[in-house]
């Protein structure tokens, strides 16, 4: 999105904000049209994507501060963006450590994410896009939540969501704090 605009999920409630503030380069991109559907998620419509240098780095700054527990989840839709119809494969960290290696759509319109469930140990939080060597790294969102933090006790690191499942609703469960 441009910088400083903002756009509210009608579904979720959700605000989302540009992403100008919390890095530093990037190109800012658009999904191609044939990608861009009616009721397509409107953040998923954009992107950032990083064709330069090997390793660039978001820096969130949560009013919440450290030792507080976060949703952080990245999405991903390649949707052709840059006219290549080869998606790209790249590696995400935390900080210093390896968070995700080798993400890759294959798909360009599937949108993908990946999330976990972190106890900030700073008042900030670095997520960084590394280059492998396979095409530019592009990030579609980026959601960081607070969460309770009794949630997860007694977990005093990062815990990795590899599935999320529902036994026995019908029906989208959604908390916005």
């Amino acid at each position: 999105m441009p910088e400083g605009s903002t756009y509210t999920d009608k579904t979720t409630g959700i605000t989302y904000v540009s992403d100008a503030g919390f890095v530093d380069g990037g190109v800012s991109g658009e999904i191609s049209a044939e990608y861009n559907y009616d009721g397509l998620d409107l953040q998923l419509a954009t992107l950032r994507s990083f064709p330069h240098y090997t390793r660039n780095c978001y820096t969130l700054r949560p009013k919440q501060g450290k030792n507080n527990r976060y949703l952080i989840r990245l999405r991903f839709l390649y949707g052709n963006y840059d006219s290549k119809g080869e998606p790209p494969q790249f590696d995400v960290y935390l900080g210093s450590d390896l968070w995700f290696k080798d993400i890759y759509i294959p798909d360009p319109s599937v949108d993908y994410y990946i999330e976990m469930i972190h106890l900030a140990p700073s008042d900030y939080i670095h997520l960084c896009l590394v280059n492998t060597g396979k095409g530019s790294p592009f990030v579609s969102v980026i959601e960081l939540r607070l969460l309770d933090i009794n949630m997860y006790e007694p977990l005093s690191t990062s815990l990795d969501v590899l599935h999320r499942a529902s036994y026995g609703l019908n029906e989208r469960v959604r908390s916005a704090f």
